[in-house]
């Protein structure tokens, strides 16, 4: 059913766009792109984006467009008076030489147009319902109903509008902390013509989604549970071309850097194919692009600090069940790690958090010890994506970083292997364990691990078969103990005891459930003599 609705909408896409090349033909762009590279001045920049938007919304359009200047802005597209289509109203504003990937010359545009806008209100004018700024070499397009609660508050109105950026330099601070402008400008340089070509269909066709959308409203984004497992879902419905090749972690982790604007040199849409969408790695996901970005253009982006922080709270309960469970992966709740932090100080000290090293080495978004503060704590996890979702938490970390605790450098062993860079793990936590090993400094190996048995056969007759599968469960056959090496909190078990074997940790602390501690205590006799267990 999935790969036939990906069928019917690449059909349908592919329909949509051959309705665009009608209205705008690789020849008209090639005008506009020559005109663009031979400009003279800004006048020039303004005459050929005017020709090109003229034909695609006056000319070569049945609803009755007109394109004008009230106010002396640089084009305004409205519906003709009588007209029945009233979503459309753009307003235009061109420059030359501003680079549109820096925010502040975004900004710089935006803040010009809401003194026009300010001036349209003023006089009784139709508001505008989409922004286009635009250079020589990029474009980039808003919602303007996201920019009106600017006219309502306190500016240097009655300045000129075009030396706005210069005199009213509060608008403009308050602009460039808007989330609502961490968009990528659509780029027409570089590449080849049919790059470009595709990248200006892809602003008219954002345009156009906008208004199909009615451009007028905008939502402040709820933080709830609720709200954001709707947005998600609605997201999740319209952003993947191949959905079948998207992890539901990568989903959500693109879902909340969308909606928060993060790590913007990460993630981003392709500036010439707004159908990719760059993740970390130079990874590229196949998207709708177009849809996406008016889906989200629909909503108020600015979210307070506390909101961040519960937007990744939220975030990991999106992950889909299903796969969690496949995985082994558990997400824990606050009060279960308060309860932790109280047991363990019980078990080991209460200032343990200042006087240990202490590693969570499947921390997911740090459920555990977001709560709390460490003096040197190190944060691993399997997904890269999950390092993303937890950024804000635990800032005093040493190190946050992706790693396969049953795979990565299980093999390896300091003595053979004495240079960190041989090593996945970061220096840094290679050299604090070598020296917790020399200085007999307490190590916490505080972590809430991946559950599962790769016999586990559920109701429908299907099994988590191949999860247990690791190099840690190689050593484990190698060392007789195979039917504990198919249950995966086992496998984190023995790696941990090899760490603790292998950098000589004499004083190294780690949880474990009492059920589990009886089912390994005959198995690892002389490691827990040596190893106090909480």
């Amino acid at each position: 059913m999935a790969k036939l609705e990906t069928i019917w909408r690449q059909k349908t896409d592919d329909q949509h766009r051959k309705a665009l090349k009608k209205r705008l033909t690789k020849k008209s762009a090639q005008v506009l792109f020559n005109s663009l590279k031979s400009a003279a001045n800004e006048k020039d920049i303004e005459n050929a984006w005017r020709k090109v938007f003229t034909e695609y919304y006056v000319e070569n359009y049945d609803e009755g467009f007109e394109i004008t200047s009230p106010e002396n802005v640089d084009g305004f597209i409205s519906a003709r008076s009588g007209a029945l289509i009233f979503a459309l109203r753009l307003l235009l504003e061109f420059k030359q030489g501003t680079d549109l990937t820096r925010v502040n010359d975004r900004a710089r545009i935006t803040c010009q147009c809401i003194h026009y806008m300010h001036a349209f209100k003023e006089k009784g004018y139709e508001l505008p319902t989409v922004i286009v700024g635009a250079d020589e070499n990029q474009a980039f397009a808003l919602l303007a109903g996201n920019f009106y609660k600017y006219l309502e508050r306190d500016y240097e109105w009655g300045i000129a509008p075009s030396s706005a950026y210069k005199r009213d330099l509060k608008l403009m601070r308050d602009l460039q902390d808007d989330a609502n402008l961490a968009v990528y400008p659509f780029q027409f340089v570089g590449g080849n013509v049919n790059e470009r070509y595709n990248s200006l269909l892809d602003l008219f066709d954002s345009i156009d989604s906008i208004v199909q959308a009615d451009g007028k409203e905008t939502y402040k984004v709820a933080v709830s549970p609720a709200t954001i497992v709707g947005m998600f879902d609605e997201f999740n419905h319209i952003a993947f071309r191949e959905p079948d090749k998207i992890q539901p972690v990568k989903a959500v982790n693109m879902f909340m850097q969308m909606l928060t604007g993060k790590n913007s040199n990460d993630y981003y849409f392709l500036p010439r194919n707004r159908n990719l969408y760059h993740l970390p790695g130079d990874e590229k996901a196949k998207v709708y692009g177009v849809r996406l970005e008016a889906y989200l253009n629909h909503y108020d982006r600015n979210f307070t600090p506390k909101e961040v922080d519960q937007l990744t709270a939220i975030a990991d309960r999106l992950i889909e069940a299903n796969e969690r469970r496949f995985k082994g992966d558990f997400w824990t709740p606050t009060i279960w790690a308060q309860r932790a932090d109280e047991l363990l100080k019980e078990v080991i000290a209460d200032d343990y958090k200042d006087d240990s090293l202490v590693w969570d080495c499947a921390a997911g978004v740090r459920n555990l010890t977001r709560e709390f503060n460490y003096d040197e704590l190190f944060i691993s996890t399997y997904h890269e994506d999950e390092v993303y979702l937890g950024e804000g938490y635990n800032p005093e970390a040493k190190a946050a970083f992706q790693y396969d605790f049953l795979n990565d450098d299980v093999l390896l062993n300091p003595k053979d292997k004495p240079d960190p860079h041989d090593w996945k793990m970061p220096e840094s936590l290679f050299n604090a364990l070598i020296d917790a090993g020399k200085t007999n400094k307490r190590v916490v190996f505080y972590t809430n691990p991946p559950y599962g048995t790769a016999t586990n056969v559920k109701a429908d007759g299907t099994s988590k078969k191949g999860i247990a599968k690791s190099k840690v469960n190689e050593l484990m056959v190698k060392q007789g103990i195979s039917k504990a090496s198919q249950q995966l909190y086992c496998q984190f078990f023995t790696r941990i005891v090899k760490l603790v074997d292998d950098f000589e940790l004499l004083k190294c602390q780690f949880k474990l459930e009492k059920k589990l501690l009886l089912i390994l205590c005959d198995m690892f006799h002389k490691y827990l003599i040596r190893c106090p267990i909480v």
